[in-house]
C-alpha cells in the first residue's frame, strides 16, 4: 500500500517560518520569544491533532533571518538586488 495515501502512516513535514514572524525586524537581532513559543507550541499539538499508528510525524522547520540578517545586508548593501 502507498504510505503517502495511508493516513496512519507517520509523515515528514516542512514548515517555513517566515524570519519576521519569530522576530522584531525594528530592532537588530530582537527575537519575539512569545511567537516563537506559540509556534513551538503549535507544530508540538500537531501530533495530538493528527495522530498516526506508526510513529510519529518528523519536521524540517526552516526559517527566514529576520532582525538577525536584514539589519546586517542592509548595512553591506545586499538588499534583495541581484546583478546578473
Amino acid at each position: 500500500q502507498d504510505s503517502n495515501k495511508d493516513s496512519s502512516a507517520s509523515r515528514t513535514i516542512v514548515i517555513k517560518i517566515g524570519g519576521s514572524s519569530i522576530t522584531n525586524k525594528a530592532e537588530i537581532e530582537t527575537l519575539d520569544s512569545q511567537m516563537l513559543d506559540w509556534v513551538c507550541k503549535t507544530i508540538s499539538s500537531s501530533n495530538t491533532l493528527y495522530p498516526t499508528t506508526r510513529g510519529r510525524n518528523k519536521f524540517i522547520i526552516v526559517h527566514g533571518a529576520g532582525s538577525f540578517g536584514h539589519h546586517t545586508a542592509k548595512k553591506f548593501g545586499l538588499c534583495g538586488q541581484t546583478k546578473v
